[in-house]
């Protein structure tokens, strides 16, 4: 009894610690290589299927509003273009559940590779050139979506 009165106030500060965790975004994997995203949020969880190919995962504060957007890479096709295609998915959280912000059909470049620049709130597009020479490109989030904003490099 003594010992439950002692773990007491630990159990709660522990269960307090973890409802007052920032909303964090992670990546699972399902049978059959199936992705699903999980938000964890004040000790709940929701979670968002991703029905195709995830080739990056990404998180950073790219509206500006504190809260951490998720940026996803996923391999598909679209309506009008039947390729498949890297393209880039962003979810935010709204009251704790995942979100889609902007699902997006194509950038202006190819994708090879992205990254998440948390303080500049941008995702930066590894790309290449028609010639194969390697450049980077970084986008913003604006009104709709990812908005080029200027080549890194060249």
């Amino acid at each position: 009894m003594r010992a439950c009165a002692l773990l007491m106030p630990l159990l709660l500060a522990c269960a307090g610690a973890a409802a007052q965790q920032p909303p964090a975004f992670r990546l699972e994997t399902e049978g059959a290589g199936r992705s699903v995203l999980v938000l964890s949020a004040g000790g709940r969880q929701s979670r968002w299927p991703l029905p195709y190919p995830v080739y990056g995962f990404a998180e950073a504060d790219l509206a500006g509003d504190s809260l951490a957007e998720c940026v996803v890479g996923v391999v598909k096709t679209t309506r009008y273009d039947t390729v498949p295609r890297r393209r880039l998915f962003i979810f935010h959280q709204v009251e704790g559940h995942v979100r889609p912000l902007w699902m997006g059909s194509r950038l202006g470049v190819p994708i090879d590779s992205f990254r998440c620049e948390g303080d500049s709130r941008s995702v930066v597009v590894s790309t290449h050139r028609p010639d194969g020479t390697p450049a980077e490109a970084e986008y913003r989030y604006g009104d709709f979506g990812l908005q080029f904003h200027r080549w890194l490099t060249r």
